[in-house]
This record gives C-alpha cells, structure tokens and sequence, in this order.
C-alpha cells in the first residue's frame, strides 16, 4: 500500500516489444480494457493515457523477474489485475466490490485476496506512474516469492517498491531503480536529512522498533543495491531470501550485516553523492532519461538546478506547431527569477520576474537555426554576469544575483537533451 504525503540489480532497461490487445471500448461508466502478456489493465483513463500505463506494466515484468530471481506463476490464459481510476471514489467502490475494506489516506493498494492492484490518480505524471509501478511491484512480490504474504519488515518490502519504482520513461524504454533527475517527491533530500538528524536511530529502524518513512526505506534498499561497488550485493541476497520466507530482520540483521549503527552512518556519507540534481519551482517536469528532462504547462513553468551552478547547457528540441522555451538565468524565488526564452516566431527575450511583473532586459530577433530539429542553448555566469547563448550566437551578459540555473518553457511541451551543469 502506498500513502500520499535478490540478484544484483543495476538499473534495467526494457524496449517495449509485446502487442497490447485493447478489448471494448468501454461505455458510460464502465471500464476500458487491455490485455498484456501478463496483465488484465482496467481503468477509466483516456485512450492514450490507458494504453501507456498498460505498456508501463508489461514493460515492468521482465526487469522485476530479473530483480526476484523469480515471478508469479499464472495458469493458462491467467492475467494478474491492475484497476487505476481517475478519482479516489471509483477506486474506493472498486475495493469494497472486491470484498476488501478501502485503506485510509492510501492513494494505491495490493490485496493478496483478490491477487489485485487497485490505484487513483496522483498530483503529478510522473507519481501517478510511479506509484503504478509501486503496486505492481508489490503485486509481483509477493506472488513471486513470499506466497502471496507479506514479509514482516515494512522498510523491506516498502523500501524494494519505492527503490525500484523510481523510474524513467520515454515512452519506449522504462528503467527501474533510477535516481530521478527531478521529482517534486525528491527523497533523496528527505532520506539525507532524516539519516543526517542527532538522535537518528538505525537500529530501530532496520529491526522495525518504530515507523519508518518511506525516504528512508527507498535509501536504505537502493544504498544496498548501488553503494561500495556492489560489495553488499551477497548480503541483500541473503537477507532478502530469509525476509521472504518469513523471519524478522531483528533476528537475522547483525549476522548478516553486523553492527547497525557503523552501517547507518555509512548510508548517510553515501547519501551526500546520491541527490537530485534539479528540482521543480513549477510543474510540470521529469526526467525521461539521462541527461534528458521533459516539461510541460500551459503558463510559464520551470526548474532549477539543486546546487550552486556556473553554467549549464541544453540541446531543445523543436516540436510541431507554436513553442516557447530557454533557460532559467538565476532564481532566488518564485517571485524573483530571470528566463531567457526563444520563441517558434523568430524572437528571443530575457525577461525578468519581480514580484507580480515582468520586466523585460532585452529582446532581439533569434539566430537562423543551425539545426531545424533543435536548439544549442548554453547560460554561463562569468564576472560581468550571466551570458545566454543560442545555436553559438550571446546574449548579455545581465547583471543578476544568486547562483542556480535551469530550464524553462512557457505554454507548450518541450524536451531538453544533451543537459549537462557544473
């Protein structure tokens, strides 16, 4: 269940191979169908947005046999249910149809019972997705390992969920057990804070004496799948079969892993190295890929790099019809912040935001496009102040404060790639 606010596992990658078979298109108040080689996917979602959550799931299925060593054994023509709906309601009715009592404050639920999965929409695309993925994995567990019982260490089994969906998604190739590029979630931030606090303790978390929180679980399984160069990678496997059939980690930790303490304080140094390298000032953002972020809104939106930042590069790339995109040129808040935008038309223009106007620093007409499929943008703060290029061609330098850079558009959905800061 997840609440609102093994074998050696490097990030897998998955090009979507298998045909979807779309059912009936479902009348008022029913449910569209699709099967995939393993799942049943219902949901009250639009065409699109259904047909990418059932490739999604499949696409889930051959990494997380990989991951478990395992998967759920179905009989002939069997598919395992997965139900998302647009509005908590539906998703509650859907439950207690199924005989099961709707969980509190959850926004995704597995019941063992029904062998189902049932989810509603979240604030963002990428959480929605993330948490689809979040219950498959839980769905995929405990039928593929645990006998369709859950292990009792909650950070084990809400920690691999929350390690392994953290995705990216380009809409042809999903990599579980990615560190996202940006999240409005952004636990790495918490998980570092909540390890960094003076009277953290470890031992009660890993021996489940107290409640845990989700950062910390997803830090914890990912720290043990990617940190001291695979060193740990013999230990999570014995650890993880035992969790699985049953015993309890207060029994089993130290013999495998030894004093929790020494090992708590090396998954907070190993955290400083594990952060989210932009965050989002306004939604919507993701990143798709490495090195690859994709926004989205229908006003001016943003993100911004996580640290202090001297420049930063980006290749846009052009989308059909009207587009508005560039660079963010400094922010110090969402009422003091610069954007150097490019317009489809032909213009560029730096504009400055001041509590609730604009200003415009400069305009001029854009360079003749090098490339007809995209942009070379590059901001860079120098001594006289931050110099916005485009296709090789500068503009400024302007005299601005503070020292985080970004990314910007203003009404339309663009994809920046080749992004690269220091």
């Amino acid at each position: 269940m997840r609440n609102f606010r093994t074998l050696w596992f490097l990030p897998l990658l998955l090009v979507l191979a298998f045909q979807h078979l779309p059912l009936a298109q479902p009348a008022a108040g029913k449910l569209r169908s699709t099967e995939t080689d393993h799942y049943l996917f219902q949901s009250d979602c639009e065409p699109g947005v259904h047909d990418e959550y059932a490739r999604v799931i499949e696409a889930a299925w051959q990494p997380l046999k990989e991951f478990f060593g395992a998967e759920p054994r179905l009989k002939k023509g069997e598919r395992l249910k997965v139900y998302f709906f647009e509005k908590e309601p539906d998703w509650a009715e859907q439950i207690r149809k199924d005989g099961a009592a709707v969980p509190s404050g959850a926004g995704g639920y597995y019941w063992p019972t029904s062998r189902s999965v049932y989810l509603w929409r979240q604030p963002t695309v990428y959480y929605s997705r993330q948490l689809l993925i979040h219950e498959v994995i839980h769905q995929f567990h405990f039928l593929a390992r645990c006998n369709n019982t859950g292990p009792k260490d909650t950070w084990y089994t809400e920690g691999i969920a929350e390690y392994l969906s953290r995705h990216m998604w380009d809409g042809q190739t999903l990599t579980l057990g990615a560190l996202p590029l940006i999240s409005q979630e952004n636990y790495a931030e918490q998980a570092l804070q909540i390890f960094g606090e003076k009277d953290y303790d470890f031992k009660a978390f890993v021996f489940s004496e107290r409640q845990s929180a989700r950062p910390e679980q997803w830090a914890f399984v990912r720290y043990l799948h990617h940190a001291e160069k695979g060193a740990l990678k013999k230990k999570w496997d014995q650890i993880a079969r035992r969790l699985d059939q049953g015993e309890s980690s207060r029994n089993i930790f130290k013999s495998v892993f030894g004093d929790p303490k020494a090992l708590g304080s090396r998954v907070h140094e190993w955290l400083k190295t594990e952060q989210e390298p932009f965050k989002p000032v306004f939604l919507e953002w993701e990143g798709v890929a490495p090195g690859v972020l994709k926004g989205w809104s229908g006003v001016t939106t943003l993100c911004r790099t996580s640290l202090d930042t001297t420049s930063l590069s980006a290749s846009l790339h052009i989308p059909k019809g009207d587009w508005i995109g560039g660079l963010l040129l400094h922010f110090e808040s969402t009422s003091d912040y610069t954007v150097a935008l490019v317009k489809s038309g032909g213009s560029v223009s730096i504009n400055r935001r001041v509590q609730d106007s604009w200003k415009v620093l400069h305009s001029a007409a854009a360079p003749v496009r090098q490339d007809p499929a995209c942009l070379s943008l590059k901001a860079e703060r120098g001594e006289g102040g931050v110099t916005f290029t485009v296709d090789g061609v500068s503009f400024g330098p302007f005299d601005l404060p503070g020292r985080k850079l970004g990314l910007c558009l203003e009404n339309c959905n663009l994809t920046f790639s080749d992004v690269t800061w220091k």
